[in-house]
């Protein structure tokens, strides 16, 4: 699994060297609980639609149609 990853996603493969002991309990749980467990963090969440709707505009011509945008996403 490493030799494909490591020169994409160095970083990533470090981390998961390092705490390695801590991973193989997540993979006991059932692939339904395991979904749920990853996907209910609420903040990322947040922050994963706000970063899709402003990743696709460059700019915004002011403040306050950032914060328009930002209201509507909510």
């Amino acid at each position: 699994m490493r030799l494909p990853w490591d020169s994409r996603y160095p970083q990533a493969i470090q981390c998961w060297l390092n705490k390695w002991e801590l991973l193989p309990p997540f993979f006991d749980y059932q692939a339904p609980i395991r979904k749920v467990m990853y996907t209910t963090n609420t903040v990322e969440g947040y922050h994963r639609q706000l970063r899709k709707v402003t990743k696709t505009k460059g700019a915004f011509s002011s403040e306050i149609a950032l914060q328009k945008l930002v209201y509507l996403t909510i």
